[in-house]
């Protein structure tokens, strides 16, 4: 009962600060966010595919398997696919 009644007085607390927030504060914050998701869909129009999302995260573009330890030429173990080099 304790928690809930402090998770209650926190969130009425958060409400509290918005509702004294200036309106120019929250426009500009607004905005921000939509500048920041304008800029991620100029940098990526199509977004980022599977292939390219596993190899920037260090993967095989085939399978997604870990290439961590791996040589950078060496044949992805489970697939057998070959890494190209970019």
């Amino acid at each position: 009962m304790l928690a809930s009644v402090s998770v209650l007085s926190f969130l009425g607390f958060c409400l509290c600060i918005v509702r004294q927030a200036p309106l120019y504060l929250m426009v500009a914050c607004a905005a921000a966010v939509c500048v920041a998701n304008l800029l991620k869909w100029l940098l990526y129009p199509g977004g980022l595919s599977a292939a390219q999302r596993r190899a920037r995260a260090g993967c095989c573009t085939g399978c997604g398997y870990e290439r961590r330890g791996l040589a950078a030429d060496a044949v992805c173990p489970e697939c057998g696919t070959v890494p190209t080099s970019t």
